[in-house]
């Protein structure tokens, strides 16, 4: 594969140029496999854009992504030797005439957990100038009125031009910070670019610069500041200098990106549970890394987020690989003869077994109806 497809901005829309509708993506699959074998979709397929980071990928890698993004299951049929791609548990169940009976596998789940990746979150934040203490390594707060050249320092020249860079955030117990905002500045999902945060000095010198780094080279910083992820300090290449009336201002607005800690899966992420009709009592986790839900009230970050509705619309989707069609059970069964499978989403599993021996031949198709790895027992 040679591209990428359905690359999304920040609130979740995806950019004109790379829009792909899922039969358009089993298109674009069948054609980079020089149409050998035909794969078709089906006509029960999810309306929404699944991201599509293909570029550099085989055919077979681009299908599984395909068919785990969107719910939905390839089916072969032997009769033509065509395959048809739709989604699981739709249309009817196909037509076995010669069948072998078996029990049917245990159904073990009552419901299924969706998380989306965790939600980023983007606020004007206080924060404190603070210089290294060089014997603990805790950031201490510079006083009101000290001068730049005057705060005391274990050796001559150790903080040199470095207590006003460090800053420190009023608040930061509960939160994973990160160096961009949550605007996307290159929808690139290969390697996506976000504008830096920054650390503001007062209304009057907002937007200047706006590309302000956070983060310098660990050269040009005290050696305890490797890394500032995670919210001990913030690092500016220059110092913010502000006058807060004859003095040097100790305070200043920070704007950059943060995750929340202390939630059920680490960081807090969105959720939607869907119940199982008829399930059991087990419970399983699916998440959907590429739902990256925003909250930023900047307002050159737009208010309408999508991410929201396209979870709801992909959970509608994934479930159906959980849920049997109209009460049918999951059950496995076997029969001496090939028969069509009518592109069915019921389909869940399917071997073909064939026997040869000097006299005779035999063979065998074993499918798995409402089949779902981890959901219900094995085929056989």
């Amino acid at each position: 594969m040679e591209a990428n497809y359905n690359a999304r901005c920040s609130c979740g829309f995806v950019y004109t140029g790379t829009q792909r509708t899922i039969a358009e993506l089993i298109e674009e699959i069948s054609t980079a496999c020089e149409s050998r074998i035909s794969i078709v979709a089906g006509a029960n397929v999810p309306d929404f854009k699944p991201p599509a980071r293909w570029a550099g990928k085989t055919c077979m890698e681009a299908m599984e992504d395909l068919l785990a993004s969107t719910g939905c299951r390839m089916v072969y049929q032997p009769e033509n030797g065509s395959y048809v791609v739709d989604l699981a548990n739709s249309t009817q169940v196909p037509k076995f005439p010669h069948e072998v009976y078996r029990p049917p596998p245990k159904d073990t789940l009552k419901s299924v957990n969706f998380w989306t990746a965790p939600k980023l979150f983007e606020e004007r934040e206080s924060a404190d100038a603070v210089i290294i203490n060089e014997s603990t390594g805790e950031a201490e707060a510079i006083s009101a009125g000290e001068a730049l050249d005057t705060v005391s320092s274990p050796s001559v020249g150790a903080n040199a031009q470095t207590e006003f860079r460090l800053w420190s955030p009023s608040s930061s117990s509960e939160k994973l910070y990160v160096q961009h905002r949550v605007k996307s500045l290159l929808g690139d999902p290969a390697n996506p670019r976000r504008e830096q945060g920054r650390v503001i000095r007062g209304g009057v010198f907002e937007p200047f610069p706006v590309h302000q780094k956070i983060v310098g080279p660990a050269a040009s910083i005290t050696e305890q500041i490797e890394l500032t992820s995670g919210g001990v300090v913030f690092v500016t290449d220059h110092p913010v200098l502000a006058a807060s009336g004859s003095d040097i201002a100790t305070t200043a607005t920070l704007l950059t990106g943060h995750y929340k800690q202390g939630f059920p899966k680490g960081l807090q992420r969105d959720t939607i549970t869907k119940n199982i009709v008829g399930g059991q009592s087990g419970t399983v986790d699916e998440f959907v890394e590429w739902i990256k839900p925003i909250s930023s009230s900047e307002p050159d970050v737009s208010t309408t987020e999508y991410w929201g509705t396209l979870f709801t619309e992909v959970c509608e989707a994934l479930i159906a690989k959980f849920t049997p069609f109209q009460g049918e059970l999951a059950r496995s069964i076997t029969t001496p003869e090939f028969y069509s499978l009518a592109g069915s989403g019921q389909v869940g599993a399917v071997e073909y077994e064939f026997q040869t021996h000097r006299c005779n031949k035999r063979h065998h198709m074993r499918v798995a109806l409402n089949f779902s790895p981890g959901g219900v027992g094995n085929i056989r």
